[in-house]
Parts: C-alpha cells; sequence; structure tokens
C-alpha cells in the first residue's frame, strides 16, 4: 500500500512543476489609499483575522470548464491579517491598502471581518465555539455580483444586535456548540471609495 502512495506522488510531482506561479506579493505605492478598520467586541468575544481578497487583472487565473476548454479570468490572492487589539482588549484595528501593487497590480477585491466567542464557559459549559458573525464588503462588482450588497460611499459604520444560540446535536459524540446570531450571518456592504 505504501509503494502504491509513492507512485502516485511520483506521478502528479512532475505536473505540478508544470503549473504557472502568479507573483503573490503585495507592494503598496508610497500613494496608495488604506482602508482603516477599526473592529468593538462585546465582552467574551474576539475578532477574527481579517480576510481580504485582492485581484489582479495582469495576473490571471486559467481553469478549465466541463468541455477541457480553457477559461481565464481574473487572478485572485487571497490574504489573512491578524487584527491587533488595543491596551484593554475590545478595540482592534488593522489597515488594508486599496492598490495592493507588486508585479501582478493586485486591487482590493473584498474584506470580511467579524467576531466570534472567545469563550463559552460564562453561558454553558463544556460548549464549543460556533460559527463567527461579521461583514463582507466589497470594493468592485466582480465581488458583489453574487447578491445584493447595501451600497456604502466613502466610510462604514455598523453596529449589530447579536444573541446567544446553544446548538445541541442530540448526539452522545457531538459536543454542545454556542453561536452568535444575527439578522444576516455575514452583513454584505459594497464600498463605493473618491479615488484621491
Amino acid at each position: 500500500m505504501k509503494f502504491i502512495n509513492w507512485l502516485i506522488l511520483f506521478a502528479i510531482a512532475p505536473l505540478a512543476a508544470c503549473a504557472p506561479k502568479r507573483d503573490l506579493t503585495l507592494a503598496p505605492p508610497e500613494n496608495a489609499q488604506w482602508v482603516d478598520i477599526e473592529v468593538v467586541v462585546p465582552t467574551n468575544t474576539t475578532a477574527f483575522p481579517l480576510n481580504a481578497l485582492y485581484r489582479s487583472s495582469v495576473c490571471l487565473h486559467e481553469r478549465r470548464q466541463a468541455d477541457m476548454s480553457k477559461v481565464k479570468s481574473r487572478g485572485y490572492n487571497p490574504v489573512h491579517m491578524a487584527l491587533q487589539p488595543d491596551a484593554g482588549g475590545r478595540v482592534y484595528r488593522q489597515r488594508v491598502a486599496l492598490d495592493g501593487g507588486g508585479p501582478c497590480e493586485w486591487k482590493l477585491s473584498m474584506i470580511t471581518l467579524g467576531i466570534e466567542y472567545s469563550r463559552t464557559d460564562h453561558l454553558v459549559k463544556d460548549a464549543e465555539v460556533g460559527t463567527a458573525v461579521g461583514l463582507k464588503v466589497a470594493f468592485d462588482n466582480e465581488a458583489s455580483n453574487n447578491g445584493y450588497y447595501e451600497p456604502v460611499k466613502n466610510e462604514l459604520t455598523h453596529s449589530s444586535v447579536y444573541y446567544p444560540v446553544e446548538l445541541n446535536w442530540n448526539e452522545a459524540n457531538k459536543p454542545l456548540e454556542l453561536y452568535l446570531f444575527g439578522e444576516h450571518s455575514f452583513y454584505p456592504y459594497r464600498m463605493f471609495i473618491d479615488k484621491g
């Protein structure tokens, strides 16, 4: 069995070497505009890492369709950034460049950010932390093409009411889970920013 695993690995390895590499380097220019992000979290919650998706019209992504024809689309570069807490641990901040620069000329397409429980014992003993809640902010039409995104211009202030939800699977091997629940799991916004 071990021989077969190695045989498969050696058969696939040469194919991986043929795949062209995209340069994922971000190098914002000196005059880049920045998005300043601030998340204020309630007690017993924490901000999860910010996910920024950059896209490029220079470094294209190639994929095959069902009929094996090649299709090229804008390249993508997902970047995960930790939000930095202040001394009190309730306010988290991060800066994200609109123009990611680099050889691929990356442009910010979308950010996803939010909060999740940091602990559960204040409400339920021996529960696991469930899924997070937050915001999806699109910066171009490609990111916002899968549904309605509320348009905002230059600045976004969002405040939500979330409730704890206890999820019990009624199975002996499944732990109890504690979730945050609101009107939306992730509120969708489409940000329009004045250049300059």
